[in-house]
């Protein structure tokens, strides 16, 4: 006999209006100039619609099931996409959407999509036998990729804008070395001195490698380390500034560090830097698909703003080269 739920008292996991807004990331990257820049955020973006169908996984194996009634996969994934992403679709691609393809074709996969949902909810809000324990634990895992999609592009854009920008953008960074040196908060510097081994590896010519020579003298595992890094590199970049001053992305931040260091338990940490009440620590965090939408969507607009900064100062540095 099945157990008694107590969703009432249990805030929603999921919800299917709920999407990512990777639209701007996509439509900010065509106007990158820079090649690599743009690979870089195109890497980002595929990052994060992978983490976006790790969310929608249970739905989309509940949406199987029609396939036996004649549905070809295609139309199961279009109608998934529209459904998911409908606040995303352009006014003219909506009503064409609405129109046309679900009525003549699709009548049936506008079904099965309800149906799925209806199935997908009901087995998350029943703790005995249904999924939310599985499903919590496929939020923690999207929560740790948010940050290490995000942690990754920051540090390989900083090493990629020294490369690319030379002395013009790099010698901010060295004039800070020995001041770093002697603040402590990077570990291991050596102020202005590399080693002859250490310039070996690079054919003793690093003027355009100063970024790899110098990204590992930053910690780009937190907010506050990648703050400093982009602070040392671009100290004018007042854009840059503000998009890493995110509320968003320091919870992110925080919640990965719960969920790798404390199997997801609330710690003293996580409350200062989060704001929480100290009521909650040595509880269960709790996650849910909109408040991963927020850390997705705040990562996407932090990345925006410092990819288009620094995309606009590489390109700049660039020109001057060529003088």
């Amino acid at each position: 006999m099945a157990q008694p739920s107590n969703i009432e008292t249990k805030e929603p996991l999921y919800d299917g209006e709920q999407a990512f807004k990777t639209s701007a990331l996509t439509t900010a990257l065509k106007k990158v100039r820079i090649r690599r820049i743009k690979q870089l955020g195109i890497k980002f973006r595929d990052n994060l619609n992978l983490v976006e169908s790790m969310i929608m996984l249970p739905h989309a194996l509940l949406s199987l099931e029609h396939y036996h009634r004649a549905l070809v996969p295609y139309e199961i994934q279009a109608a998934l996409k529209a459904k998911i992403q409908k606040k995303q679709l352009s006014q003219a691609r909506k009503e064409v959407f609405e129109s046309e393809v679900l009525p003549k074709k699709n009548a049936k996969v506008k079904e099965a999509i309800d149906s799925a949902e209806k199935a997908f909810l009901v087995l998350l809000q029943d703790d005995w036998g249904g999924l939310r324990s599985t499903y919590e634990a496929l939020l923690f895992s999207a929560a740790v990729w948010i940050w290490c999609s995000f942690e990754v592009l920051m540090k390989e854009l900083w090493e990629l804008s020294l490369n690319y920008g030379g002395k013009y953008i790099s010698k901010n960074v060295v004039s800070k070395l020995p001041d770093l040196e002697h603040g402590g908060s990077i570990d291991l510097l050596r102020g202005r001195y590399i080693s002859l081994d250490y310039l070996a590896k690079y054919g003793y010519n690093i003027s355009a490698k100063l970024g790899s020579v110098l990204v590992s003298k930053f910690d780009f595992t937190s907010v506050n380390g990648i703050k400093e890094a982009y602070s040392c590199a671009f100290p004018k970049s007042a854009n840059m500034r503000d998009a890493l001053d995110n509320k968003g992305i320091i919870g992110l931040e925080a919640t990965r560090s719960v969920v790798v260091h404390n199997a997801g338990v609330v710690d003293e940490d996580f409350c200062k830097k989060v704001n929480a009440s100290k009521p909650e620590i040595g509880k269960r965090l709790q996650l849910n698909s909109h408040k991963l939408c927020y850390y997705a969507d705040s990562s996407i607009e932090a990345g925006v703003s410092v990819i288009t900064a620094v995309s606009a100062i590489v390109s700049y540095a660039k020109s001057l080269k060529k003088e």
